[in-house]
C-alpha cells in the first residue's frame, strides 16, 4: 500500500495534503482515491474527462482509481471539515489556499505524509528547504504543487461590455499571492505584490471591484503585513 500511495502523491503534484478520516478503499483490486478540486464558482465542462485521462494511466499502473470532488472556493474552509465528520471519503486536498496548514493540521484536518513523500525522487528536486516549509514540529504535512504563485494567470471577459462600461483590465494582472502568504512565504510573495501595486496604483482607476473577495482580502489585510518593512509599497 505504501508503494502504491507514494506513486499516487507523485502522480498528482496539484494536490497537497492527505486527509486522516477518510480511508482507501479497495474494490475490484483497485484503490479509490478521492481528490479535492476547488473551482472558482463554475463548473469546469472538462473536469470528467481530465479525471478519467487520469484514470487510464493510474489504474493500470499503479492500481488507483481517481475521483475528482469539486469544492466551490467560497466553501472550501470549511467543506473540508465538514467532510471528515460527515464519514465522507477524502483523501488528498488542497492545503494553504484559504487557510494554512499549521491551521488544519491544528484542528486535526490532516495526517503527516512524511513517510510517504520522503526521498521521492520526483519531489527531491523541488529545492532545499521547501520541504523543510511543509512541516509541522518535525512531520511533512503538505507539499507545493506550484512554487511561483501567479505565473499561469489568465481570465476571460467581455470585451464589448468591459469597453461600454469603461472597465480597464491591466495587462500586466497576475494572481495577488494569496496561497504564497497562507503557506508562510511572505517574502517570495513580494515579487507578485509588487507587480499588483504596480498594475492599480495609478490615478486612471477610480474604482477596483475584485470578483473574489479572499483575494481583495489579501490584498487589503495581507499585504501591509507583507510590506511592514517597506511602507512605500502600500
Amino acid at each position: 500500500m505504501k508503494k502504491q500511495f507514494s506513486c499516487a502523491l507523485a502522480a498528482m503534484l496539484a494536490v497537497s495534503a492527505l486527509m486522516p478520516a477518510a480511508t482507501v478503499s479497495a474494490e475490484e483490486g483497485t484503490w479509490k482515491m478521492v481528490m479535492e478540486v476547488v473551482n472558482y464558482g463554475f463548473d469546469d465542462p472538462d473536469l470528467l474527462m481530465v479525471q478519467d485521462a487520469v484514470n487510464e494511466i493510474t489504474v493500470p499502473a499503479i492500481g488507483v482509481e481517481v475521483e475528482f470532488l469539486t469544492v466551490p472556493i467560497m466553501n472550501q474552509a470549511t467543506k473540508q471539515g465538514l467532510l471528515v465528520a460527515g464519514g465522507q471519503q477524502i483523501d488528498l486536498v488542497v492545503a494553504g489556499l484559504l487557510t494554512t496548514p499549521s491551521n488544519l493540521v491544528s484542528s486535526g484536518l490532516l495526517q503527516p505524509i512524511t513517510e510517504y513523500v520522503e526521498g521521492s525522487e520526483i519531489l527531491s528536486g523541488l529545492g532545499e528547504g521547501i520541504l523543510e516549509a511543509c512541516k509541522v514540529k518535525g512531520e511533512i504535512y503538505a507539499y507545493p504543487g506550484s512554487i511561483a504563485s501567479g505565473n499561469r494567470v489568465s481570465y476571460f471577459y467581455d470585451k464589448d461590455l468591459a469597453e461600454e462600461y469603461n472597465i480597464e483590465m491591466p495587462e500586466k494582472i497576475v494572481c495577488c499571492g494569496q496561497g504564497l502568504i497562507n503557506s508562510g512565504y511572505r517574502e517570495e510573495n513580494k515579487a507578485v505584490a509588487r507587480m499588483i501595486v504596480e498594475a492599480y496604483d495609478t490615478p486612471e482607476y477610480e474604482t477596483i471591484v475584485s470578483l473574489t473577495g479572499s483575494c481583495m482580502n489579501a490584498i487589503v489585510n495581507d499585504y501591509p503585513l507583507v510590506f511592514k518593512d517597506e511602507p512605500e509599497w502600500l
